[in-house]
């Protein structure tokens, strides 16, 4: 029925719902996008979900580039363990099988072994998000049983740029020693960069490094805006980024290479380059994660941090919010050939302008797109 309404126009006869109107006279880039949307959510019970539970909000480094600065705020709150097992239960009802255990800095937490069992004893996926600083062989060993993948953050390629990022010394040598002891027992291990400035000059060190260790996956990430920095990087420093990782793409251990975090895919000329070289805003919250506080609000993601109403339950809130996040985009970014994927680059709050687009979008760029024939949609 939409098809024969965006083809031979549109009447009201041929829809029974009002939502079904109004998807059909939104028109047939809009509507596609909608349809391309909703089919990547997929059922509610088979929907791709990762609870983040940050069981801490202590850190004990305060990296420049932390956009939550935990470690500048000198937290202390730990989630209790009462209220992390009962999440445990809860995640568990729902059929979600992704932990990460996040924070601040999860080794803080007393007894951070026992959390990590209780995770993996109920069968989840864990995660681990940490600075690794504190990852010595003795813990390693004592948690590694207990985690598939742990995440690092690696801001710096090199010991002088990591003592500049987290004003501490020998931090860029402990994390390589924690990845490398984590690997050895078996478990998964990715490197985290936010790319700041200082990290796109150093893309190619940062290659020449992690070549030389390839039980590591390299993650790059958009440099996240901040209350106090919200403009990260520049159009002009994401472009030579995205060449940088481009040309990356040519040799077979970076093939699959891709900016993690949402861009907004109207910052490059091309869709297609732009659905090879960025994640899109599907790989972010509420579309496939939610984070959980020390307190136990749920949240969309780390950096829009109101609660979410979860009394439906996880997934509902999840689906929710994802819909109605695509719901107020700028009418453009919903009617764009890549709105699917992009979803608009990143909402949160302080990565807007004041025309409600990511600051780094080039919209006159997504109205020469919608010139394309619809199969030019992304899905």
């Amino acid at each position: 029925r939409l098809r024969l309404a965006w083809s031979e126009g549109v009447r009201a006869d041929l829809f029974s719902t009002k939502g079904g109107l109004a998807l059909a006279e939104a028109g047939p880039q809009s509507g596609e996008n909608v349809l391309a949307f909703l089919e990547a959510l997929g059922d509610e019970e088979q929907f791709p979900l990762e609870c983040k539970l940050e069981i801490t909000d202590a850190c004990n480094l305060a990296c420049g580039f932390c956009h939550q600065g935990f470690g500048a705020r000198k937290g202390s709150r730990v989630m209790p363990p009462a209220d992390y097992a009962a999440w445990l239960d809860r995640l568990a009802e729902e059929r979600i099988g992704m932990v990460r255990l996040t924070g601040g800095e999860p080794l803080l937490v007393p007894d951070i072994k026992r959390y990590l069992q209780l995770a993996a004893e109920r069968g989840f996926y864990v995660t681990l998000n940490s600075n690794a600083v504190l990852l010595d062989m003795d813990r390693v060993s004592r948690i590694a049983p207990f985690v598939d993948c742990l995440k690092i953050s690696f801001p710096a390629p090199d010991e002088a740029g990591m003592l500049a990022c987290s004003g501490k010394s020998d931090v860029w040598k402990r994390k390589l020693e924690a990845a490398g002891l984590a690997a050895a027992r078996g478990v998964s291990v990715e490197f985290l960069t936010p790319m700041f400035p200082a990290a796109i000059r150093a893309v190619e060190s940062f290659a020449e490094l992690l070549e030389q260790m390839s039980f590591i996956r390299w993650l790059p990430l958009r440099a996240e805006a901040a209350p106090g920095n919200k403009r990260p990087v520049t159009r002009e420093d994401m472009l030579r980024l995205l060449d940088k990782l481009n040309h990356l793409r040519a040799h077979k251990h970076w093939e699959d290479l891709q900016l993690g975090l949402s861009v907004p895919f109207c910052l490059l000329d091309s869709p297609w380059d732009a659905a090879r070289l960025l994640h899109g805003r599907q790989g972010c919250g509420p579309f496939s994660n939610l984070a959980i506080n020390p307190q136990g609000k749920v949240m969309r993601c780390y950096s829009r941090r109101q609660a979410l109403d979860t009394r439906e339950g996880l997934r509902a809130a999840a689906l929710r919010a994802a819909w109605e996040d695509f719901r107020q985009l700028p009418a453009l970014c919903r009617a764009c050939p890549a709105g699917a994927r992009c979803q608009g680059g990143c909402r949160a709050p302080q990565s807007l302008s004041a025309d409600g687009f990511d600051y780094l979008a080039r919209p006159d760029q997504a109205r020469r797109w919608l010139q394309k024939p619809l199969e030019f949609v992304l899905s």
